[in-house]
């Protein structure tokens, strides 16, 4: 019994965890200096997204994969993009959607994507089945997650001309180009979010109909 307690304790501390908190610091920072140095606000962004990747693979790589952990990394994520999109006025109706999302999916558990495979995954959208399969790592899903991660930086730094300012070596039609492919990114991870709130209000009215039937 005290083994099993020590090893509990033991997971805020594993090694993506850490790395996530890093996270949180990073994305922390940059939110307080935005203002006085966007340029430096849009490098710690860009290290906190990437880091997105880093600590899931550090998970798997040390065998220190846990629902803590899953729960941890889509809040700090959620958490950042909350915090960049809250640049632009009507950012937050993103962020909203972002949010929503992980409250219909996370109520499964950490499996929340094998679950939502196993009970709506058969008749999803061809765009949904394109996006989720494959762990996102398919061509779609890759532009979806683009969208999702890239998006709100890529328009912090146009919005704050780092572009001009800190990046007028790149070609003039990178911006407008990656602007145009990460909005469409956006868009469609924007569709699966809003399928994924669907099959859970779905589900609610269900259980709310069983409810009703086994009262009576």
């Amino acid at each position: 019994m005290e083994s099993h307690s020590s090893s509990n304790l033991a997971i805020p501390f594993y090694v993506p965890n850490l790395i996530g908190y890093a996270r949180l610091v990073l994305i922390i920072a940059a939110h307080h200096i935005k203002d006085e140095s966007p340029e430096t606000a849009v490098l710690l962004y860009a290290i906190f997204a990437a880091c997105d990747g880093i600590d899931g693979y550090a998970a798997r790589k040390l065998n220190q994969c846990s629902s803590f952990g899953a729960w941890l990394d889509v809040i700090i994520d959620n958490i950042g993009r909350t915090l960049i999109w809250s640049n632009f006025k009507w950012g937050l109706v993103v962020a909203n959607l972002e949010w929503i999302t992980y409250v219909c999916n996370h109520c499964h558990g950490a499996g929340w994507r094998e679950q939502l495979w196993k009970d709506s995954f058969a008749n999803a959208p061809v765009y949904v089945r394109k996006v989720m399969a494959k762990g996102f790592k398919t061509p779609y899903g890759i532009l979806a997650v683009g969208g999702l991660h890239v998006l709100p930086i890529w328009m912090f730094g146009w919005d704050r001309n780092v572009f001009k300012s800190h990046l007028s070596f790149l070609p003039s039609w990178i911006p407008i180009s990656g602007f145009i492919i990460l909005l469409s990114g956006r868009i469609l991870c924007a569709l699966v979010e809003l399928w994924c709130v669907k099959v859970h209000l779905k589900c609610l009215l269900m259980t709310t109909s069983e409810t009703k039937n086994q009262t009576k």
